[in-house]
């Protein structure tokens, strides 16, 4: 008998055999069933698509995904990615070099419904009589607006009778540069020109508050018409550590700290979807492709999937709003407060404040300041 045609039993455990090459039983496991372990030859192993030689013109399958928690990017959530042309062709010989994924055959895909569960920051900001949301966005590398938006911000202050080098004016600066610029994204050949820039007074809005630190902030101006996908962005520089000259965002369970200022403000972006297993995704970019060949079901920004309405999250959380203070065992103090959610739009006719689950303190009573019910004391112990 060839007992080079019986698997190795350290080999089939996924051991190093202790008697290496001089072995007597075979060790190429592309030679054997993988589910039998039975002696199948070279032909017959490569038609069963093993261990990465097999398969359609020796390309194997990817093991699948069964891990805890891996980096996935998913670039485009929100549209329906395309059948890449060829797709399951198979044009490449054995170990050749792919020149595009396409070329890969059908049987190393696999079939997932989308994954929706992505999210982007956003937060509340005061531009001269309006109130706008702004992105924040760590992955671009500038801060940019539209025309369109800069235009509704100079017609919006002319029409209230505040002219350009007013103090109560929102611009402070129209800029043009020496050489022109654009904004490149994902697209490849889709650059976005820009227009030039402008200085924005801008008010942060604290948590629960109408008010907050005035930040003077340069935003590049994306021509019209090139871009309906965010109004307002704060890039990378402006987000970094305050030693990098940055604001210092941190973003907390239930609001969006900056370090630099000392406040924490709203988060007003839409509760992400459920994830379907353990990847971590990102959502879209900055600038999506607008190929009329990519459809979709869902508009750019569109977010499916809703915030999960069990016990502990269908409330509004209340943020602690002092300076910083340590009580002992027994001893109970009032403390400010604010609801990280606009109390007015969130339904609610009533309201009660719990502790959460395994939270070290107990609520007692509360007492209401101003009219907007929006910044309160609550007695902890």
């Amino acid at each position: 008998m060839n007992k080079k045609r019986i698997l190795c039993r350290h080999i089939r455990k996924g051991e190093k055999c202790p008697a290496g090459k001089d072995c007597e039983y075979g060790h190429n496991k592309r030679l054997f069933d993988p589910k039998t372990n039975k002696y199948v030859g070279r032909q017959k192993a490569q038609a069963a698509g093993q261990e990465g030689v097999g398969g359609e013109d020796g390309w194997g399958k990817p093991v699948g995904f069964h891990g805890p928690q891996l980096l996935c990017i998913e670039e485009k959530a929100g549209r329906q990615a395309p059948t890449p042309k060829g797709l399951g062709k198979g044009k490449t010989k054995a170990h050749g070099e792919l020149r595009r994924l396409a070329e890969l055959p059908k049987a190393v895909w696999t079939i997932v419904p989308n994954d929706m569960s992505g999210t982007q920051w956003f937060t509340k900001v005061g531009i001269g009589q309006s109130v706008y949301e702004i992105m924040l966005d760590g992955g671009s590398g500038v801060n940019s607006t539209t025309e369109e938006l800069v235009l509704i911000i100079l017609n919006e202050n002319r029409a209230a009778g505040i002219p350009l080098g007013d103090k109560r004016h929102p611009v402070l600066q129209l800029e043009h540069w020496e050489k022109g610029e654009e904004l490149r994204g994902v697209a490849s050949g889709k650059p976005v020109p820009l227009i030039g820039s402008v200085v924005l007074r801008v008010t942060m809005l604290e948590l629960g508050k109408d008010t907050g630190p005035v930040i003077k902030c340069r935003f590049k101006i994306c021509a019209k018409g090139t871009t309906d996908w965010v109004g307002f962005i704060l890039g990378a520089r402006a987000l970094d550590d305050p030693k990098r000259d940055g604001l210092g965002h941190i973003p907390l369970e239930n609001s969006h700290s900056f370090v630099k200022l000392g406040i924490q403000m709203e988060r007003t972006e839409p509760e992400a979807g459920p994830r379907p297993d353990g990847c971590y995704v990102s959502r879209l970019s900055l600038v999506d492709s607008d190929d009329e060949s990519e459809l979709g079901d869902a508009a750019p920004g569109q977010t499916t999937g809703a915030m999960s309405l069990d016990a502990e999250r269908s409330g509004i959380p209340v943020v602690y709003d002092g300076e910083a203070i340590a009580l002992s065992q027994g001893e109970g103090a009032w403390v400010p407060v604010v609801l990280s959610k606009d109390l007015l739009k969130s339904g609610m006719s009533s309201q009660v404040v719990l502790a959460s689950v395994g939270a070290p303190v107990e609520l007692g009573w509360y007492r209401t300041f101003g009219t907007r019910q929006v910044v309160k004391e609550w007695f902890v112990s």
